[in-house]
């Protein structure tokens, strides 16, 4: 695991476009590289990144803004693996607190936060656009 640099754009945008039909943009993607207030991680398997995690860090606060992992490798424990280094290092650089919000439908991403101590402390009502269809989701606020 390793921390991403501008050098990895090209990698990060395949990756994000292959893991979410949300996908963010490439000059998101270098807005968010090039801000020294964002924290990128890239997750290595078999010399590819197979896993990414966004935090945004404020003073003594971080937020989660995305985490992806390539389907193929999802339920393998790689997301786990990655969120859990990330609090690791968030917390070696004075991060007392994480938040993050995540789709109220995306029950195997609320299971993994749960199972890393997050707690859900409300709901932001119609925050998502729904992925398929017109309308809006709910997102639940997570906190630990």
């Amino acid at each position: 695991m390793r921390v991403a640099s501008q050098q990895d754009l090209a990698t990060i945008v395949a990756l994000d476009q292959d893991t979410f039909p949300d996908h963010w943009s490439e000059s998101q993607w270098l807005t968010y590289l090039n801000q020294s207030n964002r924290y990128i991680v890239t997750l290595i398997g078999d010399e590819k990144p197979v896993g990414y995690a966004v935090f945004s860090i404020l003073f003594d606060e971080a937020e989660l803004l995305r985490i992806g992992v390539l389907p193929q490798f999802q339920g393998a424990g790689i997301g786990h693996r990655l969120l859990q280094s990330s609090i690791n290092v968030l917390h070696e650089l004075g991060t007392k607190r994480l938040l993050l919000e995540v789709r109220q439908s995306n029950i195997a991403a609320i299971r993994l936060y749960k199972s890393l101590g997050f707690s859900e402390d409300g709901v932001r009502k119609g925050y998502y656009p729904l992925l398929q269809g017109s309308g809006r989701e709910d997102a639940i606020l997570m906190s630990k």
